[in-house]
């Protein structure tokens, strides 16, 4: 079974296989824990990887007209950055199961994986000659995102919430695609027949009712029929409302969704304050005033070992917080809790600091 190291396993690990492994994944991943050094060079590293597919793509979107002897060099050594892309596709394969998480069976998971079938797609042209392939390297371009994490955390959100609702979406869809056909079917009763000029085949009827129900309305058809009039006033209605309930499917789904990021939020939080808790509950008064002291965290020697604890603890969620390059509304949701359980245990304090009768 293939060893998966962490940061804080890969020192004593005397597994060189799966510190190889480790060390590559830490490379080519934009987030690298921690170390800023392997950050560094992972943003070089996948700009890199983000370039070359740039500069295969630049000569289809160059004229071929005119003499340009940068655009014949890129074509005359397109197989060498092919090579790159290639060598990256394999790398990303060899460290799957760091990414997807599933064990041996990331290895296959990858070739279906989003990212996993973009890259095959990109590197087909050169090795099985299908160069209608290489526009899939445009792909590559949007990996960019993945170095903002907020951005990256919003798209992860939204691929998520899209998922969970594929079901209810793909009946909506059913019925949209069933609407647009039985719409058509009225058009071309009313239309066809030479009725309606631009309306000629059953598939005329299909487009104009696609349009008329996604509200789009080019105007290169229109209605000519009575008949024909008030079906597409009817369906335009109808289409106008589907366009609603989807709408509100996703809405709905964003909603319960960042619920659910709130009360995660909140109950990592009460764990960490928990554990923290542990630790720290167990050391004299003297070792929590050195670590304030250490610190620079605001306090009294005159308060009582388990209000310094407390406040000690707060601190290291504060700033652990701070650290985090989170989702926004994660992070909000995450100093809120500490906030509000660190400005009511602080504000007790401050009571009993007062002198009696002030």
């Amino acid at each position: 079974m293939l060893t998966v190291l962490t940061d804080d396993n890969v020192k004593s690990s005397k597994n060189i296989f799966a510190k190889i492994r480790f060390y590559i994944y830490k490379i080519i991943e934009p987030y690298p824990d921690q170390n800023k050094t392997f950050a560094y060079i992972s943003y070089i590293y996948n700009i890199l990887t983000i370039v070359v597919a740039f500069l295969i793509l630049l000569p289809a979107f160059w004229s071929d007209s005119g003499n340009h002897l940068f655009i014949d060099w890129l074509n005359d050594n397109e197989i060498y950055f092919y090579i790159i892309l290639t060598i990256d596709y394999f790398l990303r394969w060899f460290t799957s199961d760091y990414t997807l998480r599933k064990g041996y069976k990331s290895f296959l998971l990858f070739f279906v994986s989003f990212w996993g079938a973009i890259d095959f797609l990109g590197i087909i042209p050169i090795w099985f000659g299908a160069d209608a392939f290489a526009i899939f390297l445009i792909f590559r371009l949007f990996k960019i995102i993945r170095f903002f994490p907020r951005i990256s955390s919003a798209f992860a959100l939204i691929n998520k919430t899209l998922f969970r609702r594929w079901r209810i979406l793909t009946i909506v869809f059913i019925n949209f695609i069933f609407m647009i056909f039985f719409g058509a079917a009225f058009i071309w009763l009313f239309e066809g027949d030479g009725n309606n000029p631009n309306i000629n085949t059953f598939w005329d009827a299909v487009y104009m009712m696609f349009i008329t129900m996604t509200t789009i309305g080019f105007g290169d058809i229109s209605p000519v029929t009575t008949g024909g009039r008030i079906v597409v006033s009817i369906f335009s209605l109808v289409g106008i409302s589907i366009i609603a309930i989807i709408t509100a499917i996703i809405v709905t789904s964003f909603t319960d969704e960042l619920e659910e990021v709130r009360k995660r939020i909140n109950k990592e939080n009460k764990l960490t304050r928990d554990q923290l808790w542990k630790k720290y509950r167990g050391l004299t008064k003297e070792e929590i005033l050195n670590l304030l002291t250490t610190n620079n965290v605001d306090h009294s020697e005159r308060q009582r070992h388990d209000e310094l604890v407390n406040i000690y603890i707060t601190f290291l969620i504060k700033r652990q917080n701070k650290k985090n390059k989170t989702d926004q509304v994660e992070s909000i949701n995450a100093n809120e809790l500490v906030e509000q359980e660190g400005e009511d245990f602080i504000e007790n304090l401050e009571n009993k600091k007062k002198p009696k009768g002030s």
